[in-house]
C-alpha cells in the first residue's frame, strides 16, 4: 500500500519560507539545510509537531539553469511533488499501471 511521506514545495528562500512555517503557521520543526549535489538544490524538511500532518520539504534551487528554476518562474512558490513510500514498491508500480485494483 502506498503511504504519503512529504509535500515538496519550490521556494526562492529556504530561509524566508522556512520562518513563514515557523512563525506564522506554527507547529512545525526544522532540520538542517542540506545541499544535494546531484539536483543542484537546497532541501529543508518542516516536520509537524503533533506528527498528524505531513512533513514539508523546502526546495530551493542554487541555479537559475536547474530545472527546479523554471518551475518557480512558472509557479512561483508552489506544491512541487507529493512523495509516498511503499513496502514493495514493484507490486504499487504494477497496481498504478493496470496491474492491480487501489481500493
Amino acid at each position: 500500500m502506498l503511504k504519503m511521506h512529504h509535500i515538496g514545495v519550490v521556494v526562492n528562500n529556504i530561509e524566508t519560507t522556512a520562518k513563514h512555517y515557523l512563525k506564522d503557521i506554527g507547529g512545525f520543526t526544522q532540520s538542517a539545510v542540506f545541499f544535494d549535489e546531484k539536483q543542484g538544490i537546497n532541501i529543508q524538511f518542516l516536520y509537524p509537531v503533533d506528527k498528524t500532518g505531513l512533513p514539508v520539504e523546502l526546495i530551493q534551487p542554487v541555479s537559475e539553469k536547474n530545472p527546479v528554476a523554471n518551475i518557480l518562474r512558472k509557479s512561483g512558490v508552489s506544491p512541487y511533488h507529493i512523495c509516498y513510500e511503499a513496502d514493495d514498491i514493484k507490486e504499487e508500480y504494477n497496481k498504478l499501471r493496470g496491474g492491480g485494483t487501489y481500493v
